[in-house]
Parts: C-alpha cells; structure tokens; sequence
C-alpha cells in the first residue's frame, strides 16, 4: 500500500486572493463615496459664504448712499442682468440717489461683465437678492434692514416635496 504524502501548502489561493480583492474595492467605493460627499458639503458651505458676502455688500452699499436707502429695497436676480446695464456711477460720474443704488444692484447681480456669469449668479446660480425696510420707508433712525438671499444648493438633494432644496441666507441690521 502506498502512503500518501502531504505536501505544506505554500503562498495563498485563489479563494483567499479573491476575498482579499473583494474587502479591498469595498474599501476603495466607501472611500471615494465619502470624499464626494465633502467635495458637495464643501460647495454649499461655499455658495452660503457668498451669499452672506453679497448681503454684507447691499447693506455697506445703502449706508454708504444715505439718502437714497429706499431705492435698493426690492427683489434683484440674474435676470436683471438681460435688461442692460444702467447708468455707470463710477468714475466720478453725477448720478442720483436712486441711479446708484440701481448702479449698485446690478453690479451686485451681474458684476462688471454686464451678465449673471460674472456677478454673483456665477458663484451662485440662480440667486435672488430680497432687500426689505420695516418700517417703510428706509430711515437711519428707526428702520431694521433685511436682507435675503434665496438660492438653490448645488448637491442635487430634494425637499419632501420632491421641489429642489432652497437655501436662505439672512441679515438684519439697523443702517
């Protein structure tokens, strides 16, 4: 009779191989899942940023033009931009109250390229600035300035509605 002789297994198998692979990719997707979710998390931290900038600027821009803090209040979009560019007040140019706060408004929206892609409907798309005075109208000495800045986030995530999720930046402040 012949005796069996048993070898020692050396290096690893298939099997193990296989498994080793398996663990590893799992490990690879989890890690790129979540550097997709900083890389959207980072974006909205980004556009809210902007927006509060944005309010900061109206506000710096109706203390500096006193007398005609009534003229900014109002809704201002990216659509303003297709309308044309109002009077220039830069340069020393004379413009009115009301004209640079206008002037103001849509270099807001559509900064000095004349179109929502270079204002702020280029860091945040379709934006709405809403600029509001209680009481009416706007005075230095008793009206709170409020401003809104409604958009829409960029990470693609739906209200329970199944609507695109709205963002709203705040700021009130007495002039």
């Amino acid at each position: 009779m012949k005796q069996r002789v048993i070898k020692k297994q050396s290096g690893f198998g298939m099997i193990e191989v296989l498994v080793a692979v398996l663990v590893l990719s799992v490990g690879v997707i989890g890690m790129a899942a979540l550097q997709m979710q900083t890389l959207k998390s980072s974006n909205e931290a980004s556009q809210r940023s902007v927006a509060l900038l944005v309010a900061r600027s109206v506000i710096s821009q109706m203390r500096s033009n006193a007398g005609g803090a009534q003229a900014y209040v109002g809704a201002y979009s990216g659509a303003d931009c297709d309308g044309g560019a109002p009077n220039s007040c830069t340069g020393g140019a004379n413009c009115t109250e009301a004209q640079l706060a206008a002037f103001d408004a849509y270099s807001t929206m559509c900064g000095s390229g004349g179109s929502a892609n270079s204002g702020m409907g280029e860091q945040i798309p379709d934006a709405t600035v809403t600029v509001t005075c209680n009481p009416a109208p706007c005075d230095f000495i008793q009206s709170v300035v409020t401003v809104d800045v409604d958009f829409t986030a960029r990470r693609n995530q739906l209200d329970s509605a199944g609507a695109d999720r709205t963002q709203r930046v705040s700021l009130s402040t007495r002039l």
